[in-house]
């Protein structure tokens, strides 16, 4: 298999399939069972989620513990939503599982035609080979754990999240407990932990649930935290006496990373040799992509996974505050035969200018980036908006552009 065809295995999956249960654990037993082999620690929730596993397996693999991760949606390609001792899969690893993965696709269609409702091929979703993918990649480097995200898709690997699983970990939900969580919430399973809950009927339901299944919850306490910087590049605080820094900024990447020191804390309990030099080592290296991320300051560039009205606000916060020394000229970037976001109005509001709104036509990626840094001056703020895979490609491309400058 070549790495095009590699990438062809996922691109042409569908985003929805029937019957995937059945098929996802007879796929998984023609792969020699790779959940089996790894103790998972299922991430969900509604907000933060990949942050969180980012966070949390660059902490285990700081401490010298073997782990693989797995984040949604689909990055540029699907090898960069997987990370083992944190390090993305290399192109070769890449092309070596999605051959063993459709090698094993092939037998199960002949050894099990009943579990096919569809003629065609690649009825496996994306979601279902991302989540093999990582598994594959995980067990055939030999680590125990697997730090797992759990999408809000019609994918949602719950049964077997669910009982290879000791700790739950749960981001920022809003005022109703989502499905999801409630569900990875039962009888046998150890700990808890869950971002802070703002809404007293989530946290009364989570907490509620808790407490019928049995298990330990932990929140953290903002009550010990102090932030003592917040700049573009990083912000810095202490919680319970110790001093972390992380290279991102506002008060919601304080929370995640809150979220991830109680998880590291709860795996502590549950025989995980964590470290504390392991946990300040993991917060400062832990990569983000395109979450609220700076490029370039002069001119500023900033590329941000916002699409929905909770991550624009946050967004809002950010240059709300940050205005005077990011530039005040705005040149959006979102791809093209997408609306324009509804943060423009807040963005107005704030004092800024909205200068262009550039299209991206989806292959210029690059070429936009090139023109709009040359074009670009001191007071602009070229800020790429849109989709996870949207806004990480864009961050990719003026990357590359900035280090060539």
């Amino acid at each position: 298999m070549t790495y095009s065809n590699a990438l062809k295995l996922f691109s042409s999956a569908p985003k929805e399939s029937p019957g995937s249960a059945e098929r996802l654990r007879a796929l998984l037993d023609y792969l020699g069972a790779p959940d089996r082999r790894l103790q998972l620690i299922p991430v969900t929730g509604e907000k933060g989620k990949s942050s969180v596993v980012r966070m949390l397996s660059s902490m285990m693999a700081k401490s010298g513990i073997g782990v693989g991760a797995l984040i949604y949606p689909c990055l540029a390609t699907p090898k960069d939503n997987v990370s083992v001792n944190g390090s993305t899969l290399t192109n070769e690893a890449f092309v070596r599982y999605s051959s063993t993965l459709s090698d094993a696709i092939r037998l199960v269609r002949v050894k099990h035609p009943e579990l096919y409702h569809l003629s065609t091929a690649g009825d496996y979703t994306g979601d279902e080979l991302l989540f093999c993918l990582a598994l594959l990649a995980a067990a055939d480097a030999g680590v125990k754990w697997m730090i797992l995200e759990i999408p809000n898709t019609p994918f949602s690997p719950l049964s077997l999240a669910r009982f290879s699983s000791s700790l739950t970990v749960i981001t920022s939900c809003g005022p109703q407990l989502p499905p999801n969580v409630s569900k990875m919430i039962y009888r046998g399973l150890g700990e808890v932990v869950s971002a802070r809950l703002p809404f007293s009927s989530s946290y009364t339901a989570l907490s509620s649930a808790c407490a019928r299944a049995g298990c330990r919850l932990t929140i953290p306490v903002f009550s010990a935290v102090s932030v003592t910087e917040a700049s573009l590049k990083r912000t810095v605080f202490t919680y319970r006496g110790r001093r972390y820094l992380i290279p991102l900024y506002g008060e919601f990447a304080v929370s995640n990373a809150l979220c991830a020191l109680e998880a590291a804390a709860a795996l502590r309990r549950l025989g995980c040799p964590m470290t504390d030099a392991g946990d300040t080592a993991g917060l400062s290296t832990s990569s983000l992509p395109a979450r609220a991320e700076i490029l370039s300051v002069s001119p500023t560039v900033l590329c941000d996974a916002a699409c929905d009205a909770f991550s624009f606000d946050a967004l809002s916060s950010l240059l709300e505050r940050k205005g005077a020394a990011i530039g005040d000229r705005v040149i959006l970037c979102i791809e093209e035969g997408t609306s324009p976001p509804p943060i423009l109005s807040r963005i107005t509001n704030a004092g800024f200018t909205l200068s262009e709104t550039v299209y991206v036509k989806s292959g210029k990626e690059n070429r936009t980036a090139v023109l709009l840094l040359k074009a670009a001056s001191h007071g602009d703020l070229i800020l790429a908006i849109g989709s996870l895979p949207f806004a990480f490609t864009m961050r990719t491309e003026f990357s590359k552009v900035l280090c060539s400058m």
